[in-house]
């Protein structure tokens, strides 16, 4: 009977251990599956900023190619030439029309990139939280396991 209870203190200290291990992976797996989540959606609006963006231009190009039309319509039907300073106006106009939609396609591209480097970011919260939770899972998993048998090896030692 002098065994007893020190083998089944160093099974109880085991399974405790067992029972906090998984505890702690499951949290960890938890936290991780949220952050890869969060890295999910960040990445769906990357893409969906890229595709608003390029919609974007796509609109201001129309309107571009509008404004552009007009002007060279009225100075046709005003007689002027497009030659000269008319025809620098015009070049400007349209230079100054397409800088307007790289710009529009630029802040979709800046915000994307914004969206990506917080998608990396949430992804790796996620590696962390696996990670640590694993770590301390297995250390608390063989802490137990060494008390039990610190324990049993203890009540052997000292009952001789």
């Amino acid at each position: 009977m002098g065994m007893v209870v020190p083998i089944l203190s160093a099974v109880s200290s085991v399974v405790g251990a067992i029972s906090q291990s998984g505890a702690q992976a499951a949290a960890g797996q938890a936290q991780a599956n949220a952050a890869y989540y969060n890295a999910q959606v960040a990445q769906n609006n990357a893409i969906a900023a890229q595709q608003a963006a390029y919609a974007d231009k796509l609109q201001q190009d129309r309107k571009n190619r509008a404004q552009i039309e007009s002007v060279r319509s009225k100075y046709l039907n005003s007689g002027v030439e497009l030659e000269g300073t008319p025809g620098m106006v015009l070049l400007e106009e349209t230079t100054q029309a397409a800088l307007e939609s790289d710009k529009i396609l630029h802040r979709g591209k800046v915000q994307a990139a914004n969206y990506t480097n917080e998608a990396n970011m949430a992804r790796y919260q996620g590696d962390v939280a696996l990670s640590a939770s694993q770590t301390q899972s297995s250390s608390t998993l063989l802490g137990g396991i060494f008390s039990g048998v610190s324990g049993v090896g203890r009540s052997i030692y000292a009952g001789r």
